[in-house]
Parts: C-alpha cells; structure tokens; sequence
C-alpha cells in the first residue's frame, strides 16, 4: 500500500476511534447504561487514541510532502549543473 493509501487509512481510523469515543461519553452524559464507569474510560481510552492516530498521521504527511519538495528541489539543482557543450 502506498503512503497515501496509509495515510487515508489512518485518518479513517483515528476519526471511527473518536466517533467510538463521542457514543459512549453520550450514553454516560444520558445516564443509559448499567456500567457508566466503564464507558467513561474507554471513552476517554479511544478519545485519545483517536486524537493520537490523527496526530501522527498528519506529522507523516508533512513529513512526506516536505522529503517531496525537498527531491524536487534537488532535481532542479542537478539540472541547471548539467555541462553546455
């Protein structure tokens, strides 16, 4: 797969965590299970998490774009180098 296709992945991922974690502090917030504790945690568990994957996901990106513009660059270098004979 490729690291735009990761990268979609894990935004995917991180956002289904944080609508994980946004059902449940509702259930707690409306007093609708046995076991509000519980809920509570794994919440704030998958919250976090959630908000952790997104993070790193979009430290990867600017990563990549910056390795993108920084090849570009190089190429540009490499061309205007090239002996005119």
């Amino acid at each position: 797969m490729n690291n735009r296709g990761r990268e979609l992945f894990y935004v995917l991922g991180g956002g289904y965590l944080l609508y994980l974690a946004y059902k449940l502090l509702l259930t707690v917030k409306n007093q609708e299970s046995d076991n509000p504790v519980l809920l509570l945690v794994f919440g704030v568990i998958f919250g976090i998490g959630g908000i952790g994957i997104l993070i790193y996901t979009y430290r990867m990106y600017k990563n990549e774009s910056r390795r993108e513009q920084e090849g570009e660059h190089e190429e540009k270098d490499g061309e205007d180098e090239t002996p005119k004979t």
